[in-house]
């Protein structure tokens, strides 16, 4: 008996922590730059950071900067990662003072893990042009979902900043 309670245990053990390190949060800890001779754009990755206490979701600030005419346009980039039954379907962004912002639906994906139904929603969220400059103290963005109760997306000063900071460097390094 004392064995089967202890197999039963270790397969228990098994499950949870399968899901659990498909959940983990895995963030890079330093801005990306990608840009090569043959793309017309600069992209550039903030630092993400967690989103309240939904295991492995997150945000960052994405840049696309046209390597001809300079023109910056900003992004949240955002993944939502959720095992609640069926799809939230984000699709509305406001600011704080009730000013909306557009939601672009990048991609959807649903898998199964150990028994668990996991979704995965990435959306992003369009800055208005001088946002960035006009918010270094940082900002929150509440992006609404169809089906669910919405999110509140923390931008800290610090990725503000950072990535003012990488836009310059970049603009200037053309």
């Amino acid at each position: 008996m004392r064995r089967i309670l202890t197999l039963v245990g270790l397969c228990l053990l098994l499950f949870l922590s399968g899901c659990a390190s498909l959940l983990a949060p895995t963030y890079r800890e330093e801005m990306q730059v990608k840009t090569d001779a043959y793309e017309p754009t600069i992209s550039i990755l903030g630092v993400p950071t967690p989103i309240g206490d939904k295991q492995g979701s997150g945000c960052y600030i994405r840049t696309i900067i046209d390597k001809k005419s300079h023109a910056v346009s900003n992004q949240i980039y955002t993944v939502m990662i959720y095992t609640t039954s069926g799809w939230r379907f984000y699709n509305a962004a406001y600011f704080l003072g009730g000013e909306s912002a557009g939601v672009l639906e990048i991609s959807r994906d649903f898998n199964i893990f150990s028994g668990v139904g996991v979704y995965k929603e990435i959306f992003a969220v369009e800055l208005p042009d001088g946002y960035l400059e006009k918010h270094r103290e940082g900002f929150s963005i509440k992006v609404d979902a169809s089906k669910w109760e919405g999110v509140v997306l923390p931008i800290s000063a610090k990725m503000v900043t950072d990535q003012l900071e990488a836009i310059e460097q970049n603009i200037g390094s053309r």
